[in-house]
């Protein structure tokens, strides 16, 4: 740009003698203002041209955002490090190590895991004017519940669990239970299923649900008062494709103890529904049983204690009667 400039520079300053000489300094002077003029806009000009012809400016380039540190580089495994790989059990973690068959094992499917739990309860049940008349009220502390147990599984759909309950300065046997479940055609988990074992009958859902999901460290009270408690027997289930709808049947005789003459005996049914809505799970199911009791040990006292198992005092009682059986409807919602 400037050797352009200074070409049209000269060129001006050329013709100027061709122009009248000037008479005074004031005819100078606007000779000058003239030519100074015609410079200012012969750059503006070059500028303006020079400025259509310029390649684009490329935009700054963003700064580079932080880079996460790089993935370290496998490590590269040989044929044979693969196969003692696949030769050592598989470990996961669910709420306990679980162990499960070795992935070049043809015994897939088995699996096994230790479990257990503990629940410590405090309570006060007062008692004003001392109106009930037992001393087994007041301030309590016990452990409610101390189980440990298995669960797994082998081949051929089968699982199993077991799990003694050692609260109270007792051993009892809570669930000891064998299943087995069919297979779809696709692989997936199959509508039929059986279960074998001592378990929790068709009581309804409070009953039937873990003490581990309750909301409250017991049940309803009417779970003690009609006496639902694990039984030996056999329980048959077909389960919906989508898994929310569900009809159980079941026959079951006492729980395990040492009765000799254990003639007593549960026939019971249950169908649920839970479908997917609403941003949750909704729940409905009715159950019925017929229960016929020991006929030799025709009693029963239908009680239930004030919502804790810290005190045996029970503030609802019937008192023995003689029963031969009962009919239990219940639903869920």
């Amino acid at each position: 740009m400037t050797a352009r400039l200074s070409l049209l520079v000269t060129a001006s300053l050329l013709a100027a003698p061709a122009l009248a000489a000037p008479g005074s300094d004031a005819e100078l002077r606007a000779i000058i203002q003239r030519q100074q003029e015609q410079i200012d806009a012969l750059t503006r000009r070059l500028q303006s041209l020079e400025a259509r012809s310029a390649p684009p400016t490329a935009a700054p380039a963003a700064a580079p955002a932080a880079t996460a540190a790089a993935p370290p580089p496998p490590v590269a495994v040989t044929a044979e490090q693969a196969r003692k790989l696949d030769e050592l059990p598989v470990v996961a973690w669910k709420g306990a190590p679980e162990f499960s068959a070795p992935k070049a094992s043809k015994d897939e499917g088995f699996r096994f895991k230790v479990r257990g739990r503990m629940n410590y309860d405090a309570a006060y049940i007062e008692n004003p004017g001392n109106v009930m008349p037992t001393k087994d009220l007041g301030f309590d502390t016990r452990v409610r519940r101390l189980r440990i147990g298995v669960e797994g599984g082998f081949p051929g759909n089968f699982g199993y669990k077991v799990e003694i309950d050692t609260a109270d300065a007792s051993v009892g046997l809570a669930d000891a239970m064998l299943w087995w479940r069919s297979t779809r055609d696709d692989g997936s988990p199959g509508a039929l299923e059986f279960t074998i074992g001592h378990q929790e009958p068709l009581d309804g859902m409070d009953q039937i649900s873990s003490s581990r999901y309750l909301s409250f460290l017991e049940r309803g009270q009417f779970n003690e008062a009609f006496n639902n408690n694990r039984r030996l027997g056999l329980t048959a289930t077909w389960i919906g494709r989508d898994n929310d709808l569900r009809f159980n049947v079941g026959a079951y005789n006492d729980a395990i103890n040492g009765e000799k003459s254990n003639d007593d005996y549960v026939l019971a049914t249950r169908s649920t529904w839970s479908p997917k809505a609403l941003g949750g799970q909704l729940h409905y199911g009715v159950s019925y049983q017929h229960r016929s009791y020991q006929t030799n040990k025709q009693e029963f006292n239908f009680q239930a204690r004030p919502f804790v198992r810290n005190a045996d005092y029970r503030f609802v009682s019937t008192g023995n009667l003689a029963v031969a059986s009962d009919d239990i409807f219940g639903w869920e919602l």
